[in-house]
């Protein structure tokens, strides 16, 4: 199974004061601690972390054949196998919603075709749409799923595209491009929203984030040289319940992803927090953090 452990008490007393889901006591987060997200020995677990997301009440992971459940104390709660290749994820009124692509034959429960998935947060399957092409990154903006579509070469291409989905009947909307002249390898990798705009990560080290609006149209690029390294596993908005008042996002980045015996030296990731500087248009970490 999975546990989520506090590299410093600083971080489990953010969280647990956070559990209350009262921002006005909320802890400043300048000097928070990551978060330690680790595997146990011995017990079998998913691939590389590719998304999270997180409500008031919970985390929640997927790793390419698995989606995790954790309290905000860190307590692993539920774990459920899922089609590979499960990409990343979201959470929206109360639904988690998965992004699937049909690659991936060398692990198991291949999914036959690519889609979204729907589960709720005890990480029940409801219901999928399939499609023909692989899609990853996803966020929802008022009740229209935002997916990154297509085919997704590892060469480097500069034109990407969006797939829009309604949430409540999963149909698609409509189909959106995207270049913002830079080259890209895959797709969309990760996605978030602070509810009015995209937030899209892709691979690429020029500008791997572009901000976009509810027409996939470019609005900024925001600097994030200070991150050191950002996307492709986790990228998440902090719940407004969790954030005190400020403009946060976290990010999970895994830290030993190719160990060859994961009996003896477990998959561990760091879980951070960034802010964003609208006015200097850059993302900044806020969390001092120790690898271990």
């Amino acid at each position: 199974m999975l546990r989520l452990t506090f590299a410093f008490m600083a971080a489990a007393a953010f969280l647990q004061a956070a559990g209350a889901g009262k921002p006005s006591n909320l802890p400043a987060l300048e000097t928070e601690k990551a978060v330690l997200v680790h595997t146990v020995p011995g017990v079998r677990n998913g691939n590389h972390v590719q998304g999270f997301c997180a409500d008031e009440n919970a985390i929640y992971l997927s790793q390419m054949i698995q989606l995790t459940k954790f309290d905000w104390n860190g307590k692993f709660i539920k774990k459920v196998d899922v089609p590979s290749h499960t990409g990343d994820i979201c959470v929206y009124n109360g639904r988690i919603y998965a992004t699937v692509a049909k690659w991936g034959t060398k692990a198991l429960n291949v999914a036959p075709k690519s889609g979204i998935y729907e589960y709720d947060t005890d990480l029940n399957f409801i219901r999928k749409v399939e499609f023909d092409e692989g899609l990853d990154g996803i966020a929802a903006i008022d009740g229209v799923l935002y997916a990154g579509f297509g085919p997704s070469p590892m060469e480097g291409h500069y034109t990407n595209r969006f797939i829009r989905v309604d949430a409540k009947t999963l149909k698609m909307i409509d189909i959106k491009e995207l270049c913002y002249g830079v080259k890209t390898a895959f797709g969309c990798q990760n996605a978030a929203t602070d509810g009015n705009s995209l937030f899209a990560i892709f691979y690429n080290g020029a500008k791997p984030l572009v901000v976009l609006d509810r027409n996939v149209g470019i609005v900024s690029t925001p600097d994030v040289s200070a991150l050191h390294g950002i996307g492709g596993e986790g990228f998440e908005r902090v719940p407004a319940s969790r954030a005190g008042g400020r403009d946060l996002f976290m990010r999970l980045r895994t830290m030993n992803r190719f160990v060859k015996d994961r009996d003896r030296e477990p998959i561990y990731a760091l879980i951070d927090f960034i802010e964003y500087d609208r006015a200097g248009n850059r993302l900044v970490n806020v969390t001092e953090y120790k690898c271990h």
